[in-house]
Formats: C-alpha cells, sequence, structure tokens
C-alpha cells in the first residue's frame, strides 16, 4: 500500500472525527443544553453544525462505498452491509427507545429517534450497485434524475409511509452520497481536496454565506463547507501531528460513538444551563459549555465499545465483526 493510499485514508478518518464530533455536540446543544423547542431559534453553533455534519458525513460514506464494493461481490457486501447497518439500527435504536421511550415507535418515526443515519445510509449503498457495475458518466446523470424527480415528488407520498421510510431524509442528503462516489470512481481526490483554487472558492463560498447567516444553508454552500474540511482534514494528515492518531482513532469508531452516544445524552440531561444560554448565547460560550458532556459522551461510547469487545459473540451478531 502505498504512501498516497495511506494518507488517503488517514485522511477520511480524520474527517470521520470532526463528523462524529460535530453531530455530538449538536446533540448536546439539542438534548441537554437547550432543548429542541428552543435550540434552533437561539444557537448560532447549533445553525452552523448543521449546516454541514451529516452531509459531510454522507460524502464520506460515498467516497468509501466503492472501495468496499470492489473487494467483494455484490451479494456478500449487501450481506455484510445488513449486519453493519440494518443489525446495530434494529437492536441498539430498539434497546434505546424501549429504555428512553418504553417503545419501539422509533422504527415508524421520520427520525428513528436518532437512528435514521444507518437506515438511510443502507438504502444508498443499495443504489451503489447499479451505478458502479457497468456503463459509464450517464449512470450518474440518470441518478441524478432520478433524485430530483423524487425530491419533487416526496411530499405526495402519504405521510405514515414517507416517514417510516424516511424519504425526506434520503432525497436531502443523497446528493452528497453521490458526489463522494463520484470523486472516488473518477479519482478526483486530489483535484477536490489537494488544490487551492478548489480551496480557495469553497473557503470564499463558506465565508461569504457566514456574513449572510449560518442559519440559510443550501447543496452549493454545503458542499463548499465538506470541500474545505477534506481539505484541512488532508494537511493535517500530511503535516503529521501527534494529535491525528487519536483523531484517525476517533474516527475508526465512529458507528461506536454514533448508535452510544444518546444512551449518555439522556443520563446527563440538564436544563441548568438553559436560561443562561437563552441570554448570552454566542458560538463560544456554546462550544465551551458543550466540550465537557461531549468528551464525557465519546468516552462513554467508547467504553461501551471496550466492554462489548470482551463479548465476541455481541460484536459478531449485533455489529458484524470478527472479533
Amino acid at each position: 500500500m502505498g504512501k498516497d493510499t495511506l494518507n488517503r485514508i488517514g485522511y477520511i478518518d480524520i474527517a470521520k472525527c470532526v463528523a462524529i464530533v460535530s453531530v455530538v455536540v449538536g446533540h448536546v446543544l439539542a438534548y441537554d443544553l437547550y432543548g429542541f423547542d428552543t435550540v434552533w431559534k437561539q444557537s448560532l453553533l447549533m445553525s452552523f453544525i448543521y449546516s454541514y455534519h451529516m452531509p459531510l458525513f454522507m460524502f464520506l460514506s460515498g467516497l468509501v462505498s466503492i472501495i468496499a464494493i470492489q473487494k467483494s461481490a455484490v451479494l456478500n457486501d449487501v450481506i455484510k452491509r445488513i449486519r453493519i447497518l440494518l443489525i446495530p439500527f434494529i437492536i441498539i435504536g430498539s434497546l434505546y427507545s424501549l429504555w428512553h421511550y418504553g417503545n419501539l415507535d422509533f422504527v415508524l418515526s421520520k427520525m428513528k429517534f436518532g437512528y435514521w443515519y444507518l437506515w438511510v445510509l443502507f438504502v444508498f449503498y443499495l443504489t451503489t450497485y447499479p451505478i458502479c457495475y457497468g456503463g459509464g458518466m450517464w449512470r450518474y446523470f440518470i441518478a441524478i434524475i432520478i433524485w430530483i424527480v423524487a425530491n419533487h415528488y416526496v411530499l405526495m407520498v402519504p405521510e405514515g409511509a414517507r416517514d417510516a421510510a424516511s424519504l425526506q431524509l434520503m432525497t436531502s442528503y443523497y446528493p452528497y452520497y453521490l458526489l463522494g462516489n463520484v470523486v472516488k470512481r473518477y479519482k478526483l481526490h486530489d483535484l477536490a481536496f489537494s488544490n487551492g483554487c478548489v480551496f480557495f472558492l469553497s473557503a470564499l463560498i463558506w465565508a461569504c454565506a457566514s456574513f449572510l447567516s449560518f442559519r440559510y444553508s443550501n447543496y452549493v454552500v454545503t458542499t463548499a463547507i465538506i470541500l474545505v474540511i477534506m481539505n484541512i482534514c488532508k494537511k493535517i494528515d500530511d503535516a503529521g501531528f501527534r494529535a491525528n492518531r487519536f483523531c484517525v482513532y476517533i474516527g475508526q469508531n465512529t458507528l461506536y460513538i454514533y448508535v452510544f452516544h444518546y444512551f449518555a445524552l439522556q443520563i446527563m440531561k440538564t436544563t441548568c444551563f438553559a436560561s443562561f444560554l437563552c441570554h448570552y448565547s454566542n458560538i463560544t460560550i456554546d462550544l465551551l459549555i458543550a466540550m465537557v458532556p461531549t468528551v464525557l459522551a465519546v468516552a462513554f461510547s467508547l467504553g461501551v465499545k471496550f466492554v462489548l469487545q470482551r463479548e465476541p459473540m455481541v460484536m459478531r451478531w449485533v455489529f458484524g465483526k470478527k472479533e
């Protein structure tokens, strides 16, 4: 494996670290500090984080999807995706739903009580097979056309079916997954992640959007933010900082942090900061207050993973890991 390949894997993991930490910070703000009814109106940090964190995750998932498919047959890969995405979604999602809400309604809700990402990503992986096998760029154009039509007509689907399948989330995030897929398949990573002009233009778009307001974003602005983050992660990886190893470790364990941090947030839930933040909120204050519960939630998630690793059967049947 060449140096460039190693660097590429390294900066992808660093970017995954940025994404998962952003997710946890956002959820700390919403679950523990402000409350969902208040956070969108009061926290500029929340608006900023939500402008890129899940799009970044989807982009990274699309970026590595072709790698996975090229290494195995289609049927084997589908089984693998069921084991590492659907089974954790069902088992951990059910445990959280029963523990916190006393029911299994998460399966029918649009957001799946937070676990929607695993379900949506599984569906996205299924769409990768017809795109990757045979044909050229025209398959991507067909995928874009299908997305445009679906995005236009999604609200016509009955609400119950629409929420159960998380169709609105699929139509919202699919372009980022597809973009990552294109970047990987056509080897555009150097152009996208190491080109000064692309970085400058993306940073300029981000800066202009920031000047207007973080509370408004679109596909162009969000893509620009993703490219800026990927360029910075690539430079950090190339620089070889000592902290890189820790960031890579976090990036390699995003699944565990994602599925278990919800439990930690409910355990730590408090409203003692809500009144203060509503009066004195700004990005710096929000970030400083959110950092401690964020660190605790990440540590809790990794601790649960450490305990579960002692039970190979659990790791194999719940997470599809051959420990």
